[in-house]
């Protein structure tokens, strides 16, 4: 038996050694940014990964649209003073939308956008969103087909147990009416008696 740990990670390095090699014979640029975003939002399960995922994109698009607009109003000014005011700004916005994780990657964006990507903003925001789209969306169908998680079926099989219990005992008492001698209190316990077994 595998234990869980291990399958999380075996489902990590198979994911991201399938993206990469997807990256990889695309030959499209920044193909990392795919690979990045599957090792930050693979969290164990879907729900989780969902949510960073979420968060992820939205920082993304944000830290792109500040960068992009931001070296454009402020690329003249010195790089102390304009990237500052651009990380700010990308900071209030992410704030503002309530993003706990996703800011980070937002000012990420802003930073690396304007020192390293200025002079190619125009393809590279594109793919650094599409890249990111593709990473989150191979790390989600990475929690459904590698060892997916039994913890939603076994979840409803007992609800369904649980169900079926009830409904015996509540045939039991509706077909068994109670003796005028027996008391409420000794019904009560004789129910909870059967629920519970």
């Amino acid at each position: 038996m595998i234990s869980p740990a291990l399958k999380d990670t075996l489902r990590l390095a198979a994911t991201v050694t399938l993206v990469n090699g997807f990256a990889n014979l695309t030959g499209l640029p920044f193909g990392s940014y795919a690979s990045m975003a599957v090792l930050s939002v693979t969290v164990g399960t879907y729900g989780n990964t969902l949510e960073l995922g979420r968060q992820r994109l939205i920082g993304t698009t944000v830290g792109a649209i500040v960068v992009f607009f931001g070296y454009r109003a402020w690329g003249h000014l010195p790089v102390v003073v304009g990237l500052p005011l651009a990380v700010l700004l990308a900071r209030l916005i992410a704030g503002s939308l309530r993003l706990t994780v996703g800011f980070g990657v937002c000012c990420f964006v802003v930073v690396i956008g304007w020192l390293t990507h200025e002079q190619q903003l125009d393809s590279w925001i594109p793919l650094r969103l599409i890249w990111t789209a593709f990473g989150i969306l191979m790390a989600l169908l990475s929690l459904r087909l590698f060892w997916p998680s039994q913890a939603r079926i076994q979840q409803r099989d007992g609800l369904l147990q649980l169900l079926v219990d009830l409904g015996q005992a509540l045939q039991q008492v509706v077909q068994r009416p109670p003796a005028a001698i027996q008391s409420q209190a000794q019904r009560r316990r004789e129910l909870g008696q059967q629920i519970r077994n």
